[in-house]
């Protein structure tokens, strides 16, 4: 799954599938500007509390949700977000997977971080939001070696998103992912044959 790692063990790259619950949302019934969810760690913390304030200071309406992976790091991470001054809500649950794919449906931009800078690979995220008609504001700048790339429907941020980031996607037109070639069916082909 990762472009680096296959190289380097000399192993044919394949990025990963759609998961078969992933199916088409309606584009019409989008009514939230972006969503950000993911498990807490520094930099998402950092991310989600960024996202917050782009969200109040200029209107957009936005799903942030960042739940911690235990009861300890739920009051750490709770404790550090008070420390910083961050007005983010941390959860100490994680949404459940049907709950977490009706948000992604819902949502014109999905923010994606990938938390590992050697990380060459496609995460699930991205074709989760992707199989959806979300377009996707991401960290991972491999994806422009992706066949699927395309730059109305995928954008990119260094260190934190801006309202510029954030626009450029919103801004563009409507443009529907054809992602027959990452079903899994497709996936068990090539990982066979």
């Amino acid at each position: 799954f990762d472009r680096s790692d296959c190289k380097k063990y000399g192993f044919h790259y394949l990025p990963l599938f759609i998961p078969e619950d992933s199916s088409p949302s309606n584009i019409s019934n989008k009514n939230i500007d972006f969503c950000f969810v993911a498990s807490c760690h520094y930099q998402r913390l950092s991310l989600a509390e960024e996202l917050h304030k782009l969200s109040l200071l200029y209107g957009y309406s936005a799903e942030i949700r960042i739940s911690a992976p235990s009861v300890f790091h739920f009051y750490y991470f709770r404790m550090l977000s008070f420390i910083r001054g961050y007005k983010v809500e941390i959860f100490s649950s994680a949404l459940n997977h049907q709950n977490y794919l009706a948000v992604i449906a819902r949502s014109k931009v999905v923010v994606d971080m990938i938390s590992d800078p050697n990380q060459s690979g496609v995460s699930l995220r991205t074709f989760e939001a992707l199989s959806k008609n979300c377009k996707l504001l991401t960290n991972n700048q491999n994806l422009k070696n992706e066949s699927f790339f395309d730059h109305n429907i995928i954008a990119f941020y260094s260190t934190l998103p801006s309202k510029i980031d954030i626009n450029s996607l919103l801004d563009k037109e409507e443009s529907e992912f054809n992602g027959d070639q990452f079903e899994i069916n497709r996936f068990v082909e090539n990982l066979l044959y």
